[in-house]
């Protein structure tokens, strides 16, 4: 089972702590598939690459763009603008970032998913679905 929760800057530092290395958006993938127990193929084809491409990820042979990393968040239902820090970072990293001395934060500026004359016209069709089930 995986507990899917948004990651904070603090979560990310106690995890760097705990493993000793820096968390990488590879090394995030190969923990995400090793919590939920599946092989380089099974979690390749879930994220509809190669074997070899996702082993290349892992082991930061290979980058992610940030719009990649997002969609791999979404399929996997994790938090996308943790994905998107980390591809962002991984490249930042792979450039110098001792020299650039730079840090990535995300913001998000997204508005909510549904507004509230949205939820509430899912909240009555709800509703009618309901009523319709019961008249069967």
């Amino acid at each position: 089972m995986t507990i899917k929760s948004t990651m904070t800057a603090k979560t990310l530092t106690a995890i760097e702590r705990l493993t000793g290395v820096k968390l990488t958006l590879g090394k995030l993938l190969w923990a995400i598939r090793q919590a939920d127990a599946l092989s380089q193929v099974a979690f390749a084809c879930k994220l509809n690459v190669s074997k070899q491409h996702l082993c290349d990820i892992e082991h930061q042979r290979k980058m992610l763009s940030p719009k990649l990393a997002a969609s791999y968040a979404e399929l996997l239902g994790y938090s996308r603008e943790q994905f998107i820090r980390l591809a962002v970072q991984d490249q930042l990293d792979r450039l110098g970032r001792d020299e650039l001395n730079v840090q990535v934060e995300i913001e998000t500026t997204t508005p909510p998913l549904f507004s509230h004359k949205a939820t509430d016209i899912l909240t009555k069709t709800h509703k009618v679905s309901i009523a319709e089930d019961h008249r069967h």
